[in-house]
């Protein structure tokens, strides 16, 4: 069995965007967070929630 030697490349890559993805849902977690302590403005409906 022959090894490719682009394995690790994309290995690489799989990583970052995974650690991207992490650090989007820790965001995404922390604004939902600041957005409810503060008051919302909900675009759907026109209102703050």
């Amino acid at each position: 069995m022959t090894v490719d030697s682009r394995i690790p490349k994309v290995m690489g890559y799989v990583e970052a965007l995974v650690d991207r993805k992490s650090q989007l849902l820790i965001e995404d977690e922390q604004l939902k967070e600041r957005q409810s302590m503060h008051g919302a403005y909900d675009y759907a409906d026109g209102a703050f929630v």
